[in-house]
């Protein structure tokens, strides 16, 4: 339990207090405000999902409508808030908050929010740190581990063409002073630009791992 994040523990006490109520039109309520009030657009995001299709047994209420689309337009209004404050590339399950903006909200103001941080290297390699897919291996009685994280062009053909990313990977290669997170983070996406130049699929990590070994034979 205390390896949970701290929003794990507020969606926890929110169910509690849903499962007191016995009243639908409460619970919408409740929720309601929680998504309406909540500076978090991560928890806000979870809880719009959970009332438009909750799962069986659960202490959500489902919302649908002109209700659901207000909510909609409210996280949306809330996330573009935080774009122009400079605050969304800190929050966390940014991919998952990117994707929800371009599902509920305009897909462009997703898409000039991002092309305004391929201006600066640093806030590049935050937003990529945010779509890199974490995995490791360790063979069976070894205590090496070896780094096995990755990064699909997949990820991020929605936010920029190819001829902007390879702009953006030439002025990342040039700065000097890169820490090692962002070296990695570097690294990975210059591997998916590669990818992406030679048209391979990489959404399955197993396929273009398999394809890359063959090539090494």
């Amino acid at each position: 339990m205390f390896s949970e994040s701290g929003s794990q523990y507020v969606r926890y006490a929110v169910v509690r207090v849903l499962k007191n109520v016995t009243d639908a039109a409460r619970k919408a309520e409740i929720i309601s405000t929680l998504i309406r009030d909540s500076d978090c657009v991560g928890l806000a995001a979870d809880w719009i999902r959970d009332v438009t299709e909750p799962k069986q047994d659960s202490f959500y209420p489902k919302i649908e409508g002109e209700a659901l689309t207000a909510l909609k337009t409210c996280w949306v209004n809330k996330v573009r808030s935080f774009a122009q404050q400079g605050r969304l590339l800190g929050v966390g399950n940014l991919r998952w908050i990117l994707a929800r903006w371009i599902e509920w909200g305009d897909a462009s103001q997703a898409r000039e929010w991002v092309a305004s941080l391929l201006v600066d290297p640093k806030e590049t390699l935050a937003f990529l740190k945010a779509h890199v897919n974490e995995s490791t291996a360790q063979t069976l009685g070894s205590y090496y581990v070896r780094d096995k994280g990755w990064l699909s062009w997949k990820s991020l053909e929605p936010f920029q063409p190819r001829e902007r990313w390879e702009q953006a990977a030439a002025a990342m290669s040039a700065i000097a002073n890169l820490d090692d997170n962002e070296k990695r983070t570097l690294k990975l996406f210059q591997e998916a630009l590669k990818r992406w130049q030679s048209g391979i699929d990489d959404s399955n990590p197993r396929r273009f791992e398999d394809r890359d070994e063959e090539n090494v034979q």
